[in-house]
């Protein structure tokens, strides 16, 4: 999961284009499931609930254990469709899986018609692979997380769906619809999340790299001309300090918009979440015109597609977090002074624990990146990129024939100004 949670794009060229006022309006108010997504997950034991004969992946099993990361999580037992027949009705239960795949699923449970290979809502089938939707049932127990295929991520997770609304419709890492529909025939509230794009961008620019919209509030003036090849050239450079090629980079679709709370509305962010940007594989979304949080959310995006994706929040920022070093010497000055002032808070439970105290405080980027530069600086790039996407850098530090806490006390020596050691 990607937050960029203070202000720290991708503007690449202009085009004439006619200014119409257009404000982020007519959108269904969003936080009123908070507290019933939070009970969901304020149990002992919640059992994940999968088609027979149907493997959970062990990194669908970290993201599915990760997602309540404000507190440590329940226990999860994963059991067949088969086997829950006669459970408690009380029990806090998560359908995973392709919900086509499920025999005694009842499809009045859910507002989602089931097709031969996927989903349909509203019409509208849904049977790509990379489709999925969340929903939390109106008594508050059971959530369907249903995905069509096996190797999109998650992306309920990266959402924080059920924080919002208890209904998401997705198509890869694009947010289709969101909304309220109980499922009880009353009229369904739903934010058609296209329609509402269709109104609101009104500039589309292309580059090499970029598909980019743009908010009809923004003026065209107020972005430069030379802005295009400037940040094309990053993705070139930063791709060739990774030591990978742009060359099947997809394009990066990024949205520019007025303001954060435009943004948050978009991308279904919680209100009480400050968000200014946030990445979802190769689709960005950015808080108006700030070089910083375009350079963030798009270094994630390249990461995530040339070398991997991490579900480990410290290793995906710090790693993100560590690609500033490369262009500025100040930032990771920076981050090395602030790393040497909370020194203290970087444990073996930060690094291992996923999201749970990771985003906490922004100190904790910085810590990260730090921590990254010194194992690649003592493992090589290349062996650090091939745990990264493994999901292997402790055992790769391990390698190392230390363990993550001595590997932490020798990090923290070695940033110790040299005068301070005796």
């Amino acid at each position: 999961m990607k937050r960029f949670f203070m202000p720290a794009v991708f503007l690449l060229g202009i085009f004439p284009v006619i200014i119409v006022q257009a404000q982020a309006t007519d959108f269904e108010p969003m936080d009123e499931t908070m507290q019933q997504m939070i009970d969901f997950y304020n149990t002992d034991t919640i059992w994940v609930v999968t088609p027979g004969n149907y493997q959970v992946k062990e990194s669908d099993r970290k993201s599915i254990e990760s997602f309540s990361f404000w507190q440590e999580g329940p226990i999860y037992v994963y059991a067949e469709e088969e086997e829950i027949q006669d459970m408690d009705p009380a029990r806090h239960i998560q359908f995973f899986g392709p919900v086509f795949l499920f025999e005694t699923l009842l499809e009045d449970e859910i507002p989602f018609g089931i097709e031969k290979h996927g989903f349909s809502y509203r019409g509208i089938a849904f049977e790509k692979a990379e489709d999925s939707f969340y929903y939390m049932h109106p008594a508050g127990n059971k959530v369907f997380t249903c995905r069509n295929g096996e190797e999109q991520p998650l992306i309920y997770v990266g959402f924080l769906a059920g924080g919002a609304y208890p209904l998401y419709v997705f198509s890869g890492n694009n947010l289709i619809f969101c909304g309220y529909d109980k499922n009880d025939g009353s009229t369904p509230r739903i934010n058609n999340m296209e329609e509402l794009q269709d109104s609101y961008f009104c500039q589309d620019l292309e580059t090499r790299f970029f598909q980019v919209k743009i908010a009809c509030e923004i003026p065209p003036d107020s972005i430069p001309e030379s802005i295009a090849n400037r940040f094309d050239r990053f993705v070139e450079d930063l791709c060739d300090s990774l030591g990978v090629t742009p060359d099947n980079l997809p394009r990066i679709t990024t949205c520019f918009y007025a303001n954060r709370t435009d943004l948050q509305k978009f991308i279904a962010a919680s209100s009480w979440q400050t968000v200014y940007g946030r990445s979802y594989g190769n689709i960005n979304h950015i808080s108006g015109f700030n070089e910083d949080i375009l350079k963030h959310e798009t270094g994630h995006s390249i990461i995530e597609n040339t070398i991997g994706l991490n579900p480990n929040p410290f290793f995906s920022e710090g790693f993100r977090q560590y690609t500033d070093y490369f262009f500025s010497p100040e930032s990771y000055a920076k981050d090395l002074e602030t790393f040497r002032r909370h020194m203290e808070t970087l444990t073996a439970d930060l690094v291992a624990s996923g999201g749970h105290t990771f985003f906490n405080t922004m100190d904790n980027y910085s810590i990260s990146g730090v921590f990254v530069k010194y194992l690649i600086e003592r493992t090589g790039l290349e062996a650090f990129k091939t745990a990264y996407a493994q999901d292997k850098l402790i055992e790769l530090i391990e390698d190392q024939g230390i363990s993550l806490q001595e590997f932490i006390l020798a990090l923290k020596l070695s940033a110790q100004p040299q005068e301070s050691i005796k």
